[in-house]
């Protein structure tokens, strides 16, 4: 799973769920409940929340990670429990800058899964300038001492792993660009026009997979392919997930010579198709792949008495569809309409 993001609040239910199925790993850590800061709590407990920040902030990695509270691991057995309250993200931001070096990204926010409430710690991969370390002595942790994951525990790194560690962060782009950057950076080209919805969905394709956006790929894939029966969507979904593919056309048992009627306009031609050769409306799910889509619209003929027409089958009889351009474009449109509110869903 790749999520490289630091958004107010990124936890979708679809990531927290794949989260909750995994053990505690090197990215991956399940409390209980939220850290104790009282006056009279053990010392261990007041230095686990710092050493928890820096050893998973310095854990070489290719994904965001992730400390979730309120939740219990035992035997590898996953028990939901929930919290009663959360701690303000600006306190815990405090307590680290005053103890570590140098200051870590991360985001603490709220997560409702299932009417409960857990506390999400979201770690993204982050360049720093040299591992962080504490600053002061805390119980556990040593100034200028480098601490990291070491599968699913917290531990001191020796000297061949703090190499590895700086040799990663030199490794990491100074340029850090969030998810909500990048679907709003999508966001904007889906409203402008002039932009080959083809291309936008193929970039879209490669973001999925980074962040592994289950439903946007799916999305993309179909859409760059084509929708084919059985292999990437079924009949219950035509009018569930695939509605945005279904239009009203107009439809015939056999194919007309539209040429000798060249004097008709396309929506005068579909109305003689119906007066005179007995065509009749019906629903059709556009199979074409969307440069498909995109290529006919760009070829439709000029004139305003052209139809598009394909070859179909009704109850294993061969039918003919004829649609105008503007037809066309309206799936074409809806394509966009529902990329678009895909990608408002996930900010």
């Amino acid at each position: 799973m790749k999520i490289s993001t630091i958004a107010k609040n990124n936890m979708t239910t679809e990531i927290f769920e794949k989260l909750i199925k995994q053990s505690e790993s090197d990215i991956l850590d399940f409390k209980r409940s939220e850290y104790d800061f009282s006056s009279n709590a053990p010392e261990p407990k007041k230095s686990e929340f710092i050493k928890d920040i820096i050893s998973f902030s310095n854990t070489i990695r290719n994904e965001t990670s992730y400390i979730i509270i309120g939740i219990e691991e035992n035997n590898k057995k996953i028990e939901l429990k929930g919290i009663t309250q959360i701690t303000d993200d600006s306190i815990l931001q405090q307590k680290v800058k005053v103890n570590v070096f140098p200051i870590p990204t991360f985001r603490y926010y709220s997560f409702l899964y299932k009417n409960m409430l857990f506390g999400i710690i979201e770690f993204p991969i982050k360049k720093y300038e040299r591992p962080i370390t504490p600053t002061v002595k805390l119980k556990g942790l040593q100034p200028g001492m480098v601490y990291f994951r070491r599968n699913s525990s917290n531990d001191e790194a020796n000297a061949s792993e703090i190499i590895h560690i700086n040799n990663w962060l030199n490794s990491l782009s100074t340029e850090y660009i969030s998810f909500e950057e990048i679907i709003n950076k999508h966001l904007l080209e889906i409203l402008d026009d002039s932009i080959p919805l083809s291309k936008i969905i193929v970039q879209l394709l490669n973001v999925s997979k980074k962040f592994d956006i289950t439903k946007l790929k799916k999305f993309c894939e179909r859409e760059i392919k084509g929708l084919i029966k059985g292999e990437n969507y079924s009949d219950d979904e035509i009018y569930s997930i695939l509605d945005y593919r279904v239009k009203t056309v107009t439809a015939l048992p056999y194919e007309i010579n539209l040429e000798a009627a060249s004097y008709y306009t396309s929506s005068q031609l579909l109305q003689v198709l119906k007066n005179e050769h007995g065509a009749w409306d019906q629903q059709l799910l556009l199979q074409y792949s969307i440069l498909k889509i995109e290529n006919h619209i760009k070829n439709f003929p000029k004139g305003q008495n052209t139809l598009l027409h394909i070859k179909d089958k009704m109850n294993d009889e061969d039918i003919y569809i004829y649609f105008d351009k503007q037809r066309l474009q309206s799936y074409y449109q809806s394509i966009r309409e529902e990329l678009k509110n895909l990608l408002i869903n996930l900010l």
